[in-house]
């Protein structure tokens, strides 16, 4: 991982290329975060789920920031570009979770750093701050500024200006040009996509907002926030599809999102289940051969 990252960051620089953008899993984007924070000094990271001074406005929270800091952007120059000018006498605590972002991206572009890693900056984003966030990277990028974001969406990579990559443990690769924007392009790019069938409808999941997939009767079922839909694909081509994104076969029958397991069970010596966030009842079988897989695969 650090040595892809090194040669990605050393390849970026000597072509002039300073906006870098990784699909990949929310553990790979914490640890590239590290490998980055080993690499270079100073690294400024606005991050999904901060800790904020809830109790303090916006412009009290960038004024203490201000003081700390010793560049030549004013508090006025960040509250402009990230908009929030609406609400910069509100306590932080009332905002919506895509304006408390922007908040983070304001304190950062006060630091003026030369060096910025954001994690997540379009997932969850209203409106109002899509557009303001992608024009502060393109512009950071202007001023030769280095900025590295990681998501787990391919469509929110491929929607900053700038190189993009999907990285796992393993290896990291540069991806092709935007195939979202190519006019040539012979029908909609659905690979992050699920199929799911509702009645005569067909309807298309974010594998994020897969819960789990459940085979039962020779069927296959996307479980998607207490609801099921019957999926046409297998569970070798599912389970191919989703390991990118933090997916694990626990048992033949089962597929599980990593991200929603709050718990791995031992009921008996060979008998174990993963315990998912949110539902005290709803326990996924993990097969004892399986256990060391997903031992090694997690590292615990």
């Amino acid at each position: 991982m650090k040595l892809s990252l090194e040669k990605i960051l050393y390849n970026s620089a000597s072509n002039g290329t300073s906006l870098l953008h990784f699909e990949c899993r929310s553990d790979i984007s914490e640890l590239l975060l590290e490998t980055l924070v080993s690499l270079c000094k100073d690294v400024g990271a606005v991050l999904q789920n901060e800790g904020y001074y809830d109790y303090m406005t916006v412009n009290s929270y960038l004024k203490l920031f201000a003081g700390l800091s010793d560049s030549d952007v004013t508090l006025d120059s960040a509250v402009r570009t990230m908009q929030l000018d609406g609400f910069l006498y509100c306590k932080i605590k009332s905002l919506t979770p895509s304006q408390k972002y922007r908040v983070s991206s304001a304190r950062e572009i006060i630091m003026d750093r030369d060096i910025l890693f954001l994690q997540e900056p379009v997932l969850g984003t209203d409106r109002d701050s899509v557009q303001p966030m992608i024009q502060w990277i393109e512009s950071c990028g202007d001023q030769g500024k280095k900025v590295i974001t990681t998501s787990q969406s391919l469509k929110h990579v491929y929607m900053l200006p700038g190189r993009h990559f999907f990285v796992d443990e393993e290896h990291a690769e540069e991806l092709p040009e935007n195939i979202f924007s190519k006019q040539e392009q012979s029908g909609p790019y659905m690979a992050e996509k699920i199929p799911a069938r509702m009645g005569d409808k067909i309807l298309l999941f974010d594998p994020d907002e897969i819960d789990y997939i459940e085979s039962m009767q020779g069927k296959n079922y996307l479980h998607v926030r207490q609801a099921r839909f019957q999926c046409s694909m297998t569970m070798d081509e599912l389970c191919s599809k989703l390991k990118k994104f933090g997916f694990f076969r626990s048992h033949r029958s089962y597929i599980v999102n990593m991200q929603r397991v709050s718990e791995v069970m031992k009921w008996t010596k060979n008998s174990y289940s993963l315990r998912m966030k949110g539902g005290e009842e709803e326990n996924i079988p993990l097969s004892k051969g399986r256990i060391e897989e997903l031992k090694e695969y997690y590292g615990f």
